[in-house]
């Protein structure tokens, strides 16, 4: 999965914050420990989301309802 794209699935997970859907997204996109817990790499790669977000507004708006965050999760998760 290329970085996009995992910015892409944690977009779609997000707008399902505290769901099953925000917690598969970052499995994975290999954000968290086998325990579930956040991984070392999570809080790096959140600083940059921050940024992607900004940059991609338009795929972020194109998600903003929950049921196509949970489409576009579900849809491109084994990417």
């Amino acid at each position: 999965m290329s970085d996009d794209d995992r910015h892409k699935t944690i977009s779609g997970g997000s707008g399902n914050a505290g769901s099953r859907t925000y917690s598969k997204s970052l499995g994975e996109t290999w954000l968290l420990k086998t325990n579930g817990s956040p991984n070392d790499n999570y809080e790096a790669f959140m600083k940059e989301h921050i940024g992607w977000i900004f940059r991609n507004a338009s795929f972020v708006q194109s998600i903003s309802d929950p049921v196509k965050a949970r489409a576009y999760v579900d849809e491109h998760i084994n990417d």
